[in-house]
């Protein structure tokens, strides 16, 4: 049996925000991938969910340019562009999430 989540960016946030503070952490941001972000840009459109702010540079809420009408793959990638570039904020339950390049695997994790 297999059971698949509409949200499970949102429940993957969750669950690291929920462990980290469980082990005494004070979470200072989460890191995610340019494909992970994209995800998550249509999650947010799809699920509109409350916990997310999205703001740019001036302070002005972006949210809505998600759900305006339907994007397509190459606006959904400026969008994130502008949030891995600075241009916009993305913000889960009070948490920055930021988008970084991952660096290429380069070591076999099995042998």
């Amino acid at each position: 049996m297999l059971i698949k989540f509409k949200n499970k960016m949102t429940m993957a946030l969750t669950k690291m925000i929920e462990d980290g503070n469980r082990l005494g952490g004070q979470p200072s941001h989460i890191e995610i991938s340019p494909n992970e972000a994209i995800e998550l840009f249509s999650e947010i459109r799809r699920l509109n969910p409350i916990n997310y702010v999205i703001t740019s540079k001036e302070g002005a809420s972006c949210k809505l340019l998600l759900q305006a009408k339907d994007l397509t793959q190459t606006e959904l990638q400026n969008y994130v562009m502008k949030w891995k570039d600075g241009d916009w904020k993305v913000e889960y339950k009070k948490v920055s999430v930021i988008v970084v390049d991952p660096p290429p695997q380069t070591v076999h994790l099995h042998s």
